[in-house]
């Protein structure tokens, strides 16, 4: 799955890739504690 809401991909996903410069650069794991911000962190 591909998409820019981060609140469907964190309640759709098992993981979340986190990709920059065409590498990946963090891998997040279904967790009730994850936040946007967790992710939004590592995407910029």
């Amino acid at each position: 799955m591909i998409s820019e809401e981060l609140p469907e991909l964190l309640g759709m996903s098992d993981r979340v890739l986190i990709m920059k410069d065409g590498e990946i650069t963090k891998e997040f794991n279904r967790s009730k504690d994850l936040s946007e911000a967790d992710v939004i962190g590592y995407m910029i």
